[in-house]
């Protein structure tokens, strides 16, 4: 079948998907790429991608299917006993209940059959690492003092050590925020009634879990531990964040039970973006210090739709020790923050890997905690990357606050190229530990380049739709650096951006459902700074496809005697090698079909139950050898409807390349 062959080419390169960042003004450059490797394979080969291991939500799961085939979605839920919990028109995504006789994984596997579904996958399961608490302070009855030195004298300043070691005080004798910069603090809730925050202000609370505006902290007090680093309001209270005068933006992605799940991640970044959008005047950096081990394309989209409204995304690395992939971290794309100690060291517990952008105080770092939450002080010292990455994206504010029309790209390379260890470059800590002062001084050149993946697989009305080529680009380690497709139509492009200058090897898988293999061809491409590299991909594609009838059935079961007939078998002789297709079609009677394809021995070749969705009839289109072969056509449902009334067409291609 033409469509689900070109889902199987779609799994061969997933695993990352790129950034798409607003790009700043590039010149472009043609690639220099050494001779294209080309390889055919048949249909068999690939393996789908699993999320058997990851944690997820058993009884929902996301789907990603273009708004022209939305009708095909409708009718195929409606057929098993599913239907839309939550729609992402932003993003072209969907969220549904899984069926009670399926599981997520099984549904997945049917749903990604559907005419017009791109992806479908599991609704993902993230975590709060637990943080490791070194001491505690009960300060409950302290009076707040004001301050007018840009040094704050707030009573435990002292002990937050990090502000020292990012040059925050040299920072703050530029700027000390602006209220045109949101800080969002995507987590728990924030305890907004905490004692140090008393005077802060707070705007646009939203609640992902439920859609309303309640973002108290009541769980864990993670969240507020990670506002109060990020902005906390230095002049007054007991300690200092880093961005004084810019709002927090509360956004609670932790439902009741303690659970995170992708659906809330991702109305939190279309709640940035649709902000973002109806506040031009207005910037956001928000701060997610959350991981999850499954790659979910959901999360990343939303990720670009609000990095597109310039949001810029800034994660935790984790707490594992080591090298592990974890998402959002490893997006490509987002700010991945480390953990440094007072010595501007690796902290011990600290992630690493080639996707680290810097590092940041998470050692013994005091901040304020919810008093929602029995058995929570009032302000206690934490260990983890949650505490290293808010002092990133308060640095990012202050930067916005002085520089407010930067891209979300060209502030993470700010970042990045001003931090203590640039350009110099490693797995621990990234560019090093980051400086507040050279942030939010001189602007540093841009370092990404792009790329631009061209090809000639384009539809047109005498070929039909081709479907879609599958890009994959790796860095010089042989990592998986960024993931996209041509699009459908005339979109056989994707760009690429937030690439470090280096060489790439590129890969465009395309499926020739006539030919009934998969061709792949890679090239070499070299990225340089602040340039787009074109790589163009030429594939045999069919310049015209013309079909010819070779067999036409009515089938009518109303008179047969026994007058509960529901299916129908034909054998077809195939007398010359190549690709057939066999369709039902409507004879005036609304019914739902399926088509199972056999070769002469009874093996089954192919099945389809849901060609046209919305029309319930089905099709299979493959390559076949000479032989005979059996088609056997019924309704889908026998109970609901037991008489086959039908056509079935079988046609034969002329293919020119």
């Amino acid at each position: 079948m033409k469509r689900y062959s070109i889902l199987l080419a779609i799994l061969l390169g997933i695993t990352l998907l790129s950034g798409c960042f607003s790009p700043s003004s590039q010149s472009e450059i043609k690639d220099k790429i050494n001779p294209v490797t080309m390889i055919r394979y048949s249909s068999s080969d690939p393996t789908p991608v699993k999320y058997d291991n990851v944690p997820h939500n058993m009884t929902r799961v996301l789907v990603r299917i273009d708004h022209t085939y939305r009708g095909h979605l409708d009718a195929y839920l409606t057929k098993t006993g599913s239907y839309v919990l939550k729609e992402w028109s932003e993003i072209g995504w969907f969220m549904v209940q899984v069926p009670a006789n399926e599981t997520a994984l099984s549904y997945i596997a049917k749903l990604r059959k559907v005419t017009g579904v791109s992806w479908a996958e599991p609704e993902m399961e993230y975590e709060i690492p637990e943080p490791i608490k070194n001491s505690d302070l009960y300060l409950t009855d302290k009076s707040k003092q004001s301050y007018v030195s840009a040094v704050p004298g707030v009573d435990l300043y002292d002990q937050q050590w990090g502000h020292q070691n990012i040059n925050s005080e040299a920072a703050w004798d530029i700027t000390t925020g602006s209220p045109n910069v949101i800080v969002a603090v995507i987590d728990t809730g924030v305890d907004k009634t905490h004692q140090e925050f008393v005077g802060k202000t707070f705007i646009g609370d939203y609640n992902a879990v439920d859609f309303g505006t309640d973002v108290s902290d009541a769980l864990s007090g993670h969240g507020t531990h990670v506002a109060g680093i990020a902005a906390d309001d230095g002049r007054t209270g007991l300690i200092a964040g880093v961005a004084w005068d810019c709002p927090i933006m509360p956004i609670k992605v932790m439902n009741a039970s303690g659970s995170i799940y992708t659906s809330y991640l991702i109305e939190a970044m279309l709640y940035l973006a649709d902000y973002a959008d109806a506040n031009p005047g207005v910037r956001i950096v928000a701060n997610m210090s959350i991981g999850g081990r499954g790659y979910s394309y959901a999360f990343k989209d939303a990720i670009d739709t609000a990095a597109e409204a310039g949001v810029l995304l800034v994660t935790s690395a984790g707490n594992d020790y080591k090298r592990i992939i974890g998402y959002p971290s490893c997006y490509n794309g987002v700010v991945d923050v480390a953990a440094s100690t007072p010595y501007n060291q690796k902290a011990d517990f600290s992630t690493i890997g080639p996707w680290t952008s810097l590092a940041a105080p998470g050692d013994t770092i005091l901040s304020t905690v919810s008093t929602l939450v029995p058995g929570n002080l009032v302000y206690e010292s934490w260990n983890g990357t949650s505490m290293a990455s808010p002092f990133a994206c308060g640095v990012a504010a202050l930067v916005l606050s002085e520089y407010p029309t930067l891209t979300a790209l060209q502030l993470k390379n700010q970042l990045e190229q001003t931090a203590q260890g640039a350009p110099s470059f490693n797995e621990e800590l990234g560019y090093g530990v980051i400086d507040a002062a050279a942030a939010v001084g001189q602007l540093e050149p841009m370092i990404y380049g792009s790329l631009d993946v061209t090809t000639n697989i384009i539809s047109t009305p005498d070929t039909g739709w081709l479907g879609v080529g599958v890009i994959s680009i790796y860095d010089g380690n042989g990592l998986l650096a960024g993931f996209g497709t041509t699009g459908a139509g005339a979109a056989a492009n994707y760009l690429f951006h937030a690439l470090k200058p280096g060489t790439y090897r590129v890969q465009v898988v395309y499926y020739d459902a006539f030919e009934g293999e998969y061709e792949i061809q890679s090239k070499n491409a070299t990225i340089t700074r602040e340039a787009t590299t074109v790589a163009d991909f030429q594939f045999g594609i069919p310049t015209s496809v013309v079909a010819t009838l070779e067999q036409h059935y009515d089938i009518d079961q109303t008179a047969e005697v026994e007058g509960e007939q529901y299916y129908y078998e034909v054998d077809f002789e195939v007398t010359v090698e190549g690709a057939y297709d066999f369709v039902t079609s409507s004879s005036g009677t609304a019914l739902d079909t399926a088509i199972t394809l056999y070769d002469a021995v009874g093996n089954e070749l192919a099945y389809n139950d849901d060609h046209e969705g919305g029309h319930n009839f089905s099709r299979i289109l493959m390559k076949l050898p000479v032989g005979t072969y059996t088609v056997y056509v019924e309704n889908w449902d026998p109970k609901k409807q037991p008489i086959l009334i039908c056509n079935l067409d079988i046609h034969s291609f002329a293919v020119t390349y």
